[in-house]
């Protein structure tokens, strides 16, 4: 087992033991699951991991389907198959995860395997199948959709460029950050405004400002795993401000709210870590999930999602943990 998984196992102690300690089972029981699941692969032979690999991917493909197919159907069913903006803003199918923006955020995910992956679908399949996961992550109203395309589109871009020419590399990078432009400018965000739905904006800064602020109130320890939606709850703020009791939606601000530098640390390193190691191994789909998975946590709280992070972790496990760990 390489250094990047002791640190996220060291973090799932600690994150644990403090659950265990507020009586917060649920949340225990989700970091016990992604421990097992990380100890259960690397108690298999090197062969045997490469063999869970191949099966991971072809779940997750698999799954990848399933979820476009019922998210466009559950889509279809409620805006009676009308495609306009004001509908996408409208209806928000979750597909298989029970949430929008991971039924957004998987759709990203088997892009990624599909462009990435060592799949036996012939090119045909594979691009109606992509066609499939991007028609489902716009009709689920999601921004976060748009951004993480962008993130796969240009790491693909760069990952299957490696042998062209010098000039063609240069006229792609123009290329690529004309895209990225144009997202992030006001055209861009108006075409994307007019897509999705848009979730109160000042809520979730002030859910990032008041999980800073517990924080600043136990910064070593943090006020327990589970806490802050107790916390927000007791403010007893009115329904419509988007503060009745969630999580701060950024994965990163949680975790030193509720388990301070001691939990932080080893988080942060695990993530580094896995980056590192996904580089070295020069394994691009390692790569580009663990960027997904990184940015994601800026505006979900993704970490306690056990239907997704669950497989995720085997997942990114089973691409990394190889003979070389």
């Amino acid at each position: 087992m390489n250094i990047a998984y002791a640190f996220l196992l060291v973090f799932a102690l600690i994150a644990g033991t403090s659950a265990l300690f507020y009586k917060e089972y649920v949340e225990a029981l989700k970091l016990a699951v992604y421990v097992v699941g990380i100890a259960c692969f690397f108690s298999f032979e090197d062969e045997e991991r490469k063999g869970i690999a191949r099966k991971l991917l072809s779940i997750c493909l698999v799954a990848g389907i399933v979820n476009a197919g019922i998210t466009i159907w559950q889509y279809g069913s409620m805006a009676s198959w009308e495609f306009s903006p004001s509908t996408i803003r409208l209806y928000r199918p979750d597909g298989i995860f029970g949430d929008s923006i991971i039924s957004a955020l998987f759709s990203n995910v088997t892009i990624a395997v599909l462009a990435l992956g060592a799949t036996r679908l012939k090119a045909p399949v594979r691009i109606i199948v992509i066609l499939l996961c991007m028609v489902a992550g716009v009709v689920t109203g999601a921004r976060t959709f748009y951004y993480l395309l962008v993130i796969v589109g240009a790491y693909l871009m760069l990952a299957k460029t490696r042998d062209v020419s010098l000039e063609k590399k240069a006229l792609l990078l123009c290329l690529m950050i004309a895209v990225v432009a144009v997202v992030a400018s006001p055209l861009g965000q108006s075409m994307i405004d007019s897509l999705t739905f848009q979730d109160t904006v000042s809520s979730r800064d002030i859910k990032r400002q008041l999980a800073i602020e517990q924080f600043g109130n136990s910064p070593v320890f943090g006020i327990g795993t589970g806490q802050y939606a107790i916390y927000e709850a007791s403010l007893g703020m009115p329904a419509n401000s988007g503060l009745h009791g969630t999580n701060p939606h950024n994965v990163y601000v949680q975790v030193l709210c509720e388990n301070g530098l001691v939990g932080f640390i080893p988080f942060v390193l695990g993530l580094i870590c896995s980056l590192w190691l996904a580089f070295k191994r020069k394994n691009a789909l390692a790569v580009v999930l663990l960027v997904i998975y990184t940015a994601i946590g800026w505006s979900l709280g993704i970490l306690y999602s056990i239907a997704f992070t669950s497989f995720f972790v085997v997942f990114v496990c089973s691409l990394l943990g190889t003979s070389e760990d």
